[in-house]
C-alpha cells in the first residue's frame, strides 16, 4: 500500500490554488468541500486520502488541472490543417530541440523569465505549459504605501489538429514583469509574447478567431442558453452601446429597447458581454452554471476560478 502523503505535502500540492478552485473541483468528483481556510482546504483534502476517498496522484492531477483552467484569459487562434501543416509542427519541434513529455506536470520553480514545463505531441493535440514570475503591487492602505507581492503565471498552449483550433490560455498579468514596450510592463506585450513563441513552436501562424459573431448568435439564440446583465456593442454609425439591466432577476433581453434593436437593420458588432451558461441548456455538457466574460474586442474569453478544462472547452465550442 502506498504511503500516505502527510499534511505538509498536501499543502505544498495545493499551496498556491484559491480555496473556491478547490472546492468546485471536490464537488465535481462528489466529495465534500466545505471550508472556510486554507488551513481547513488543506485538512479536508489530506482528510479524503487518508480515509482513501482520494489518491495523491488524483490530487495532483487535479492540481495541474486548476492551474492549467483556473481564472484565465482564453485567446483564441485557427491555424491550417492540412497534412504539411500539420507535419511542419512535428519538424519544427525536432529542428528546436524541444524535449517532448508523455504527461502533464506541475508547475515548479518560476523565474522572472519564461520557462517551458513541458511539451507534449501526439497525432490529435499539442500542448505545452509555460510559467514565469510576476510581481503585484499590494495596497497597504495603513500605511499608504504598495508592498510587492511575487506571483506566478501559468500560460498553456493548446491545439486541436483536427480543428485547427488553437487556445493560448494566460493568468492575469501583474503589474511588473520583462514584458516591456518602451521600459514599461504592458499586458499587451505579455500577451504577444507568447502568441509569438507559439507560433515559434509550431512553426506555423495563428490567425485570429473573431468573436463577435459568436457573441452575437449566442446572445440571439431562443430559448435563451445564457443569462446576460450588460452587452456593449458598435454600430455601423460609429456610436459605441452600452447597456445593463439594473433589476435584480431580469436579463439584458427583457427590455423593449432589445426588442427594438432586433427589429431594426442597423448593422451591429457585439463587442464584449459577460454571460452565464445555463447547466440545463446544454444536453449535460454542463453540471453548474458556469460564468464567462466575452471581450469580442480584445479577442479573447475570461473564465473565473471555479471552470475546468470540460467547462472551458464547452463554452468556446459555442462561440466559435
Amino acid at each position: 500500500m502506498a504511503k500516505t502523503p502527510t499534511l505538509v505535502q498536501i499543502k505544498n500540492i495545493l499551496g498556491k490554488y484559491s480555496i473556491a478552485s478547490v472546492r468546485s473541483w471536490l464537488r465535481r468528483k462528489g466529495l465534500s468541500s466545505t471550508m472556510n481556510s486554507r488551513d481547513a482546504m488543506v485538512e479536508k483534502v489530506h482528510s479524503l486520502v487518508e480515509k482513501e476517498k482520494l489518491t495523491e496522484d488524483e490530487v495532483i492531477e487535479g492540481a495541474i488541472g486548476i492551474e492549467e483552467a483556473s481564472a484565465k484569459r482564453t485567446f483564441l487562434y485557427r491555424i491550417t490543417t492540412t497534412p504539411s501543416s500539420l507535419k511542419k509542427i512535428d519538424d519544427q519541434l525536432a529542428a528546436l530541440k524541444v524535449t517532448l513529455s508523455s504527461e502533464r506536470t506541475p508547475s515548479v520553480s518560476p523565474s522572472a523569465t519564461s520557462k517551458l514545463q513541458y511539451a507534449m505531441n501526439s497525432p490529435t493535440t499539442f500542448r505545452a505549459k509555460w510559467n514565469e514570475l510576476h510581481t503585484r503591487l499590494k495596497v497597504d492602505k495603513r500605511h499608504q504605501q504598495f508592498i510587492p507581492v511575487k506571483e506566478p503565471k501559468i500560460i498553456v498552449l493548446i491545439v486541436d489538429k483536427k480543428s485547427g483550433l488553437v487556445q493560448i490560455r494566460y493568468d492575469k498579468p501583474g503589474d511588473k514583469h520583462l514584458h516591456e514596450v518602451d521600459g514599461v510592463p504592458k499586458a499587451d506585450a505579455y500577451f504577444d509574447f507568447y502568441k509569438e513563441l507559439a507560433e515559434t513552436y509550431l512553426g506555423l501562424p495563428l490567425e485570429t478567431v473573431e468573436l463577435r459573431n459568436g457573441l452575437e448568435k449566442i446572445m440571439k439564440k431562443v430559448p435563451h442558453v445564457v443569462s446576460a446583465i450588460l452587452l456593449v456593442d458598435d454600430d455601423e454609425e460609429g456610436i459605441h452601446s452600452k447597456r445593463t439591466q439594473k433589476k435584480a432577476g431580469k436579463d439584458i433581453r427583457d427590455s423593449s429597447a432589445w426588442n427594438q434593436m432586433l427589429k431594426d437593420n442597423m448593422v451591429r458588432a457585439f463587442a464584449e458581454a459577460p454571460l452565464r451558461w445555463k447547466p440545463l441548456m446544454t444536453n449535460g455538457k454542463l453540471t453548474r452554471e458556469v460564468f464567462s466574460y466575452v471581450d469580442a474586442t480584445n479577442g479573447f474569453v475570461r473564465f473565473d476560478a471555479h471552470c475546468d478544462e470540460e467547462e472551458i472547452d464547452y463554452v468556446l465550442s459555442q462561440l466559435v
